[in-house]
């Protein structure tokens, strides 16, 4: 409780709320992590995933398998027949042994498509986003264009060109995948990098940028309250000079 002078009680003193280390200290991983913990579904996925992982990668290293012998004479047996737990194919072949050596051959596609498509749309997303102008639009017309053509009409165009096999279908799948990253990515750097950690990073000398008219009156918007003059003349340099332009081509 406060205390009172002449009658007006007077507020207690507000002490900084102080929150739990465990909060403070938290990172993006950590929270990430929380957030899984509380979600089944993704948990029973990720442990579907590991299993499957597990199964394809560490049980040929134990045990010696063989997904391509042959039996005619057992071919097409049911599930649960002697020695075939999930049975066999027309040629006598085990299901299970097929299964366990083709997830290494889909899962190392599936990996492999996503690195190529998480890094080079990555990439192009980032130059986009932070860079803008010129170079974002043009990018961004390209995935434009990318997005335009149906994904597996444009697989099979990049096939075509590269030639058949495992490795030519990774990259089509990883440059279909491409527009995807590269929007996103885009997305996440042009709503960041206008932020005060971000100019608080440039203040101390990290990579401060080229003074250039729209980028001076982008970063303008957060103080055309307090500071009118930041975005009148970048703003004015701008209209003047296309009108400039204008005038001398007319």
């Amino acid at each position: 409780m406060g205390t009172s002078i002449r009658g007006f009680a007077q507020p207690a003193e507000v002490l900084p709320l102080a929150l739990p280390a465990a909060h403070r200290s938290a990172g993006p991983w950590a929270r990430a992590l929380r957030r899984l913990e509380h979600n089944r579904l993704a948990l029973f996925a990720a442990g579907f995933l590991v299993l499957v992982a597990a199964g394809a990668f560490v049980v040929p290293l134990l045990v010696a398998i063989d997904p391509y012998q042959q039996n005619l004479r057992d071919s097409l047996q049911a599930p649960g027949s002697a020695g075939h737990l999930l049975g066999t194919d027309q040629f006598g072949r085990d299901v299970l042994l097929r299964l366990v050596d083709g997830a290494r051959v889909s899962l190392s596609v599936g990996v492999l498509a996503v690195a190529i498509g998480a890094s080079l749309g990555g990439g192009i997303g980032l130059l986009s986003g932070y860079f803008g102008g010129r170079l974002d639009g043009v990018l961004m017309r390209l995935i434009d264009v990318k997005l335009a053509f149906p994904g597996i009409l444009a697989a099979l165009v990049i096939v075509t060109v590269l030639g058949g096999g495992l490795d030519k279908a990774m990259i089509a799948v990883g440059i279909g995948a491409l527009p995807r990253y590269a929007r996103v990515v885009r997305a996440s750097v042009m709503a960041n990098k206008h932020e005060v950690f971000v100019e608080a990073a440039r203040s101390l000398g990290a990579s401060p940028p080229t003074a250039e008219w729209g980028l001076m009156l982008a970063e303008s918007r957060k103080y055309l309250r307090i500071a009118w003059w930041l975005a009148v003349f970048p703003g004015a340099s701008i209209m003047l000079t296309h009108s400039s332009k204008v005038g001398s081509i007319t």
